[in-house]
């Protein structure tokens, strides 16, 4: 068995090459450990486990069950916060909220942003030949600067040496960002000068049901690789959403949004447990504040005119969910969906949307995400507005 072991490891180190052109890279950090005594101390009691034999199964009570959730939310998080992301898991933002397609340079400009956006939020990149001075701050060495040509909707300024250099730069992001696309061919491609995702095409004609699903299956491959950072602006999403969709501007009335959402949301994000109210909804509000510019008053927050892109961007993050989550309501409150089953679910709901996006009344194909309709439902269960009975 330990040759057995020692042969495939020696073979997975051979074929390394082999894998990193075909599927990219990988990385592993070995963080610092995490000591499950010091986060059980004061919470539970070790020594009643001492009088149980082993072989005997024992229920956990309710206090040690939350304690497991905790940590396992916490360990989870840390290995987030770990993550190294790709340059295609940040091009995938782009060309999701594109979907009749995209011009090369205006990913390519999207791309960067997102970068530094993702950079100021704690980001770790696996971005060849970056220099991360230059992409966090982009700042000019002289006083007297000229307009960046390629980049006028940032409102960059350079002074001619700064110039050549960001430019350079930039070209040898294109090449990084085209190597990235190259790699992904099977999901989106570039012809002429245009980024599109890719569709599976079969023979003879197809029906309108055929059509929806064969794009739709494009769109939630590219989203997969989108949800490998969407960790990152999970938490400033939800601000972002929280004061776009809140008349009144006043600390309460957003906060109780956020939390309304982060409730929601729950079992499509990593939130620890008991810290919706007082450390997390602080943590988020000061920390992603800061990041993007929200002014943050003893009674209202607002949002400055340099961050309304950023907002419109977080925003738009998670709408394909939001999107998701108001759809099945809406089908849930249907005469006929009063009382069903659980296996009956997803197909039901699958076959409404397909109609609603052939009419044109649902825009986002996330909506036919299995995975995101059972999440609504255990949503709708835990906050009371479904309820379950056996038969």
């Amino acid at each position: 068995m330990a040759v057995g072991v020692s042969v495939c490891a020696q073979g997975l180190l051979k074929a390394r090459k082999v894998l990193e052109d075909d599927y990219g890279c990988m990385h592993v950090c070995f963080g610092k450990p995490v000591s499950v005594r010091a986060l059980a101390q004061g919470r539970v009691n070790r020594g009643q486990f001492s009088l149980v034999p082993r072989h005997l199964s024992m229920k956990p009570s309710v206090e040690l069950q939350e304690f497991v959730s905790g940590v396992a939310h916490l360990l989870v998080r840390l290995q987030e916060k770990r993550m190294v992301l790709s340059p295609w898991s940040l091009m995938t933002f782009t060309v999701l909220q594109s979907p009749q397609g995209v011009d090369w340079d205006q990913l390519t400009q999207k791309t960067l942003w997102v970068r530094t956006l993702a950079l100021r939020l704690g980001a770790q990149l696996d971005w060849p030949d970056q220099d991360p001075h230059r992409t966090t701050t982009e700042q000019c060495c002289l006083p007297a600067k000229t307009v960046l040509p390629s980049r006028p909707a940032l409102g960059l300024v350079f002074c001619g040496q700064c110039l050549v250099i960001c430019l350079a730069a930039q070209r040898a992001d294109a090449e990084v960002m085209s190597e990235s696309m190259a790699l992904h061919r099977s999901i989106a491609c570039h012809e002429k000068g245009r980024v599109q995702l890719v569709e599976e095409v079969g023979p003879g004609p197809v029906t309108q049901e055929e059509s929806v699903f064969r794009h739709a299956s494009a769109v939630l491959m590219c989203a997969s690789y989108r949800n490998q950072a969407l960790h990152l602006f999970t938490r400033p999403a939800l601000v972002a959403l929280a004061i776009t969709a809140s008349t009144d501007p006043r600390k309460e009335n957003v906060f109780r949004r956020f939390g309304f959402l982060q409730e929601l949301l729950a079992n499509e994000f990593i939130f620890i447990p008991g810290h919706a109210e007082q450390g997390l909804t602080t943590w988020s509000f000061s920390s992603v504040g800061s990041s993007l510019s929200v002014t943050i008053t003893d009674q209202t927050l607002r949002v400055t005119e340099e961050e309304q892109d950023t907002i419109v961007f977080l925003a738009a993050v998670l709408q394909p969910f939001i999107e998701t989550y108001e759809v099945v309501c809406r089908i849930l409150c249907e005469e006929r969906f009063q009382t069903f089953t659980e296996k009956s679910f997803v197909s039901s709901v699958r076959d409404v949307i397909i109609k609603l996006l052939i009419s044109g009344e649902v825009r986002s194909y996330e909506c036919l995400s299995s995975d995101t309709q059972k999440n609504v439902l255990s949503a709708l269960l835990r906050m009371g507005a479904v309820s379950k009975s056996r038969v």
